[in-house]
């Protein structure tokens, strides 16, 4: 099966990119253009890739759509097809992205840049703690030369802003 993808109009700051066929190294580059171009677009505040008619997909794609995730805006709109599934599966990272049952639901859904400016926000609101180079809270928050850092459990990634 080939592969094919599309770019439709970005609507207020959302673009989509829907993708169908198979993805491996050889096949990626169409995929890998239209998902640089969406993340260097200036207005694009959430990027969702659409992954409902993924045929087949290897860890290049998987890679690729790391990539993606590290920008913070990503979002995919599923549900994830059986092949691209597995990959997640295999690889743990299903529960890394953060999945819709569709391109309208994963408009409204929370990135990952969203709820760590969320978390940030309610962390700063409920307990500052005292000046000093390393000083802990109970509620995990450090302050190191000036930077915060906290891990919360709901991530499983540390958050970090100097």
């Amino acid at each position: 099966m080939g592969q094919q993808v599309q770019v439709p109009v970005d609507v207020d700051g959302v673009g989509v990119i829907v993708c169908a066929g198979d993805f491996d190294q050889d096949t990626l580059s169409p995929l890998r253009a239209a998902c640089s171009a969406a993340a260097d677009a200036p207005g694009v505040r959430r990027i969702i890739l659409d992954v409902t008619q993924v045929a087949f997909a290897d860890s290049a794609m998987l890679n690729l759509m790391m990539i993606m995730l590290r920008t913070g805006r990503l979002v995919l709109a599923g549900p994830v097809p059986p092949r691209l599934g597995r990959v997640l599966d295999l690889t743990q990272a299903r529960e890394l992205f953060p999945t819709a049952a569709g391109i309208d639901a994963a408009r409204s859904l929370e990135t990952w840049a969203s709820r760590i400016r969320r978390q940030r926000f309610v962390l700063l609101q409920v307990r500052k703690p005292p000046r000093s180079d390393c000083a802990t809270t109970p509620a995990g928050c450090h302050l190191l030369r000036g930077g915060w850092s906290w891990t919360s459990e709901t991530s499983p990634l540390p958050i970090h802003r100097s």
